[in-house]
């Protein structure tokens, strides 16, 4: 789901797809893709109650976030692998 997101950086960031079915056409992916339109005060509440996050979250795996963050997620190698 895109919201308010810079659709530019679509065709910067991510390479075709090897593979494509026969209606792509070899299209690019701002034929496919666009933000939604509706206003962050609709939005928000929406997902939360689709998800049913009406609470706080109390307890999440910090230690595994701190560790994907370190080994995947703040490494280059992992955010511009192709």
């Amino acid at each position: 789901m895109l919201y308010d997101f810079d659709l530019s950086l679509i065709e910067r960031v991510l390479g075709m797809p090897p593979r494509q079915p026969e209606y792509r056409d070899s299209r690019p992916h701002l034929d496919f893709v666009t933000n939604i339109r509706v206003s962050a005060t609709n939005l928000r509440p929406a997902i939360a109650a689709e998800f049913g996050a009406d609470q706080p979250l109390a307890q999440w795996p910090r230690d595994r976030t701190a560790e994907l963050a370190a080994s995947r997620y703040s490494q280059d190698d992992w955010n511009f692998k192709r």
